[in-house]
C-alpha cells in the first residue's frame, strides 16, 4: 500500500487519480488504522472506473474488515475494485522458499551445529 503522510489533500489525491496504474503491494501484511483506512477508500473511490490498481495481498476478502479495522469500509473498498476487476488467486508454496524447501542438508556435510545456523534457516 503506498504510505499516507498525513491526510490526502485534493491535489495529491487529484495527482493520484491520473496515474495509468497504481501498483500496492502487500495490502493487509500490517493492520490499516481507520483513518488510514478512510484514506484508501478515498484513493479507491477517485481511481473507480478511471485508472488501474493492481493489489497484492495474502489475505482473502472475508479477512479484509480486520485488516481495514472496519467491516463497512473493506466491504465498500472490495466494491470498487472487483467490480471491473480480473483476480489471479496464485495458491502455492512461498516462491521465495521454494527451492529452500526442496534442498536437504546431508548430516556429514554440517560439521557443527554454528555451521549449519550460518549457512540455513535453522529451528530449535
Amino acid at each position: 500500500m503506498f504510505k499516507i503522510r498525513g491526510l490526502i489533500r485534493g491535489s495529491r489525491l487529484e495527482m493520484l487519480s491520473r496515474l495509468d496504474l497504481v501498483i500496492a503491494d502487500e495490502l493487509g501484511y500490517m493492520p490499516v488504522g481507520i483513518q488510514r483506512a478512510h484514506l484508501y477508500f478515498q484513493f479507491v473511490s477517485c481511481r473507480y472506473e478511471k485508472g488501474s490498481i493492481i493489489l497484492t495481498t495474502n489475505k482473502s476478502f472475508e479477512r479484509w474488515g480486520q485488516v481495514f479495522g472496519d467491516d463497512v469500509i473493506a466491504s465498500a473498498v472490495l466494491d470498487r475494485l472487483l467490480h471491473h476487476s480480473h483476480i489471479i488467486a496464485i495458491n502455492s508454496p512461498s516462491y521465495r522458499l521454494k527451492d529452500k524447501l526442496n534442498q536437504t542438508i546431508a548430516p556429514a556435510a554440517v560439521t557443527s551445529r554454528r555451521e549449519l545456523v550460518r549457512g540455513a534457516v535453522a529451528t530449535s
